[in-house]
Parts: C-alpha cells; structure tokens; sequence
C-alpha cells in the first residue's frame, strides 16, 4: 500500500510501501459498483450514510437510483455528492420532488412528472446524471398508468441517457421495450 492505493500486488514483494497486507484467502477487488443506492441523507426516507458503508463494504462508486428530481438534485450535489469521498453518479427521478416522502406515491401527482424539468436539470448536470429512474408500482403512480414511464422515455431520450425502471405490485404491465443500456428490476 502506497499513498491508500494498493502499490503492487505478487508473492514475495519488499516492504517498501506504506504497508504491507497479508490478504491470502481474501478477494482483492478494483472498487465495487452500488448500482441502486439511495444517497440523499436526511433529506429523502432513507439513505445510508454512504462514505462509512463505502469504507466497509468496497464501494468506491455510488450510482443514486432516483433519491431526488429536477427540483431537488442541485441539493443533492451540493450537500452529498460534492462532499463524498467516495465517486457518486445519479439517475434523475421523473418525478420533480424524488422520494422526499414515501408514504405517498412521488408519481401519484402527475405533474411532478414533468419532462422539461428533468431535461433541463439533466443538461445542467450532465456531469453526474446517467439517465431518469421512474417507479411504476401501483402505490407510487396510482391512476397515471404507463403515463410516467412514457415520460421517464421521453426526457431519457432528449438527454441520451438510460433509464431505469421499477416495477412492482401494478395493475398493468409495461409495454414499452427494455432498450439496450437501460436497467429493469422488479420489486416484489
């Protein structure tokens, strides 16, 4: 170890770094990838208190899976991810306000989904922001339908990004194609 970095790796190396680890039987890994974290602490339901999990865990990447909107993200990037030690990149929520409050649906309003904001706040921060993360699950766009989805597509589109989308307990089933680059999972 020289400086925090791993210097040299191979049997039977001189001392000569800040220290030397004896990792047999350990993996010894570039930095992982959090692909779906959370990161806005304390200003969104939930949010690890990503630099200590980091130190822990081998993250030496947070990808923030839609915490905060076009009307909340300047804030993330100033009190989060411009402090992190750790190197953060974000997929915007369609939805303006993100997951500030969860026990009502960020989509359940539909104008929080609102496509020139996020294009706007996409090309602002075009340094951090992959693509647009829209939820689908039924208690999160009550009657607006694939109508969010479309949306997410949409701003994706006019920034050349991914998006990703969550599904989950729905009425309905996405129709729109997973296109190459984007991220799906379901939520059960």
């Amino acid at each position: 170890m020289r400086d925090g970095l791993v210097a040299e790796v191979g049997p039977g190396l001189a001392a000569a770094g800040d220290a030397v680890l004896e990792v047999s039987g350990k993996l010894v890994l570039p930095g992982l990838i959090d692909l779906h974290a959370h990161c806005f602490v304390g200003s969104s339901d939930f949010g690890p208190r990503t630099d200590d999990i980091a130190r822990a865990t081998g993250v030496t990447t947070w990808v923030d899976g839609g915490s905060t909107g076009a009307g909340t993200f300047e804030g993330m990037r100033e009190w989060v991810l411009s402090r992190s030690r750790v190197r953060m990149l974000a997929f915007l929520n369609i939805s303006a306000i993100g997951l500030m409050y969860l026990k009502i649906g960020e989509l359940n309003h539909l104008a929080y989904a609102d496509v020139d904001a996020a294009i706007g706040a996409g090309k602002d921060h075009r340094d951090l922001i992959l693509g647009i993360k829209v939820r689908s699950q039924l208690e999160v766009v009550g009657d607006a339908g694939l109508e969010p989805l479309r949306r997410a597509v949409r701003a994706a589109d006019a920034l050349g990004g991914r998006v990703m989308h969550m599904t989950g307990r729905q009425r309905f089933t996405p129709v729109l194609t997973l296109r190459a680059g984007e991220v799906w999972w379901r939520r059960t």
